[in-house]
């Protein structure tokens, strides 16, 4: 049955792309590797940026890295750092508010913002599966996929709480300048000399990194093993649709309610908006857990 099904999907496949093939618009290749060219000026950037060097007013961080291919580049590399997943938006506008001189060293919104996540989780999820999980089986304990996805779930929903109860502290301290578009202008070190420290950010980007390593991977191999092979691909490919799923409902409620007067105020979001956040997960969760206690794995 389930190899007449493959070879059905893959005639199906076949006549797909087959009857379309004339649509298609094939551009060959460029000869460039645009991802190596991003990584040399973002690291030309950073080593511009600990020597010294500051980008000019209104002008991206990424542009202290234009000396190999140019301004325009550099911008768009910055751009793409900043857009690619809509990632952790509300907490750069957090971040924006925050000091942001660690030491001597400026770290700006968008390079903090790109990296203190991926430094973070990359990490755990190996100490995860290399020692903890295997810590706990030998102390009684089954870690099942399931499980780690609840537990995942829940620090990732109270990292919204902890950066609600920051956001509070962080609006009443701050006293930076502001340009146009409501982003602070950075100067100098004694620039924002109130403003509550950007390293705050460290606990609750830790808590999300540390539920992401609980959550994501073990949801994409929950994903994978507990189907038939035959539907394998298809249970991969419906959890990146979940995940776009709740891409969608953010997007409804920010533009419902988003820039109501208790989710956002004069310098920027209100902690109502992340409480409210949290909530929303924390009741999922419950959900999830209650329709989790159920299931019965395949065997193996």
């Amino acid at each position: 049955m389930a190899a007449a099904d493959s070879r059905n999907a893959a005639r199906t496949r076949w006549f797909f792309v087959s009857t379309r093939e004339r649509y298609y618009r094939v551009v060959p290749p460029v000869g460039e590797f645009v991802p190596g060219k991003m990584a040399l000026v973002i690291f030309d950037a950073i080593a511009a940026r600990i020597s010294g060097k500051r980008p000019e007013a209104g002008k991206s961080f990424f542009t202290l890295g234009k000396a190999r291919y140019g301004e325009t580049f550099a911008t768009e590399v910055g751009e793409f750092v900043r857009m690619y997943d809509q990632q952790s938006t509300e907490w750069n506008m957090q971040y924006d508010r925050m000091h942001q001189y660690f030491g001597g060293l400026y770290i700006s919104n968008e390079l903090w913002n790109s990296f203190i996540n991926p430094v973070l989780i990359v990490p755990l999820v190996f100490i995860m599966s290399t020692y903890v999980y295997p810590a706990v089986e030998r102390a009684g304990v089954k870690v099942t996929p399931l499980r780690r996805m609840g537990l995942g779930f829940f620090l990732v929903a109270f990292s919204f709480v902890m950066s609600g109860f920051l956001q509070g502290i962080v609006i009443n301290n701050f006293n930076g300048e502001v340009n146009d578009d409501g982003i602070q202008i950075v100067r100098s070190k004694e620039d924002c000399s109130t403003c509550v420290h950007g390293a705050w950010q460290l606990p609750q980007w830790f808590m999300l990194s540390l539920g992401e390593a609980l959550f994501s991977p073990t949801g994409n191999e929950f994903a994978y093993t507990e189907v038939s092979k035959s539907l394998k691909a298809f249970a991969a490919s419906f959890w990146l649709v979940t995940v776009a799923l709740g891409n969608f409902i953010i997007v409804v409620f920010e533009e419902i309610a988003g820039e109501a007067e208790w989710a956002v105020g004069p310098l920027g979001t209100k902690p109502a908006k992340y409480y409210f956040y949290s909530a929303v997960a924390f009741a999922a969760n419950v959900y999830f857990i209650l329709y989790a206690r159920g299931f019965r794995y395949r065997a193996q």
